[in-house]
């Protein structure tokens, strides 16, 4: 429960303090609060632009953590070819 309180950076210090911390730093419960209510549909709209699948997968059809899904959305994503050109 303590977790839920922290921040992400935060979580994951603790997740580096032993395998124990680790586990539990990676629950899908805890990252799941951490996620905003529509993450289904961005994480869609981001993996389609990487060509990689849909929904809560990836491209080989693994199921991905809540914690997988989070850092995903946070990775930056191009919607527009131009700005990929453009340098930014």
């Amino acid at each position: 429960m303590v977790l839920l309180y922290l921040d992400q950076p935060e979580i994951c210090q603790v997740a580096r303090l032993n395998s124990a911390f680790h586990g539990v730093a990676s629950a899908d419960c805890v990252w799941a609060a951490k996620l905003l209510a529509n993450y289904r549909y961005l994480a869609a709209l981001a993996v389609a632009v990487d060509d990689e699948g849909c929904g809560d997968g990836d491209a080989s059809g693994k199921r991905l953590t809540k914690k997988e899904i989070y850092a995903r959305l946070c990775r930056s994503t191009l919607f527009d070819a131009t700005e990929r050109n453009s340098g930014f």
